[in-house]
């Protein structure tokens, strides 16, 4: 677990990730692949079977998704993750933005433990420019959990 520290509180931040994900309901992962250049992290193809432990029902996947996590790694702030991820979405920027049939994303998560705590993040504009190029969204989840000490 990350913890930073500020003179607002301590913030303890369990999971603080960002990726990037394209779908699409009738290409491939193959397809996918070929088209940005570059292997997923994480991906499966539509028609998979989609299952997850304590699942009693499997269904096959809708759509195909092609995942790419930030090379900062995990637990670490919301914007060094998104600087870590840029470097990614650009690359394949322009492979990406003839494709309609891809359905692009920037996906943040952030898990914070300590209510007092000032949390929030920025998207700067090379950010809101680089997903306007591409025609992706932007989904942000951040999450509170109880309160907790500062480490001794």
């Amino acid at each position: 677990m990350n913890a930073k520290y500020s003179p607002h509180g301590t913030v303890r931040i369990g999971v603080s990730l960002a990726y990037f994900n394209i779908a699409s309901e009738t290409l491939s992962l193959a397809d996918i692949t070929r088209i940005t250049g570059e292997d997923a992290d994480e991906g499966w193809s539509v028609g998979e079977m989609f299952r997850r432990p304590r699942m009693v029902m499997e269904r096959p996947r809708r759509a195909s998704s092609w995942t790419r996590y930030s090379s900062a790694g995990h637990g670490l702030s919301v914007q060094r993750s998104l600087d870590g991820l840029y470097g990614h979405v650009e690359r394949i920027a322009d492979r990406i933005a003839s494709q309609p049939e891809l359905i692009c994303s920037v996906q943040i998560v952030q898990q914070v433990s300590n209510p007092a705590a000032e949390i929030g993040f920025n998207v700067d504009r090379r950010w809101l420019t680089l997903l306007a190029s591409i025609d992706a969204s932007l989904d942000a989840d951040q999450y509170r959990d109880d309160p907790c000490e500062a480490p001794a």
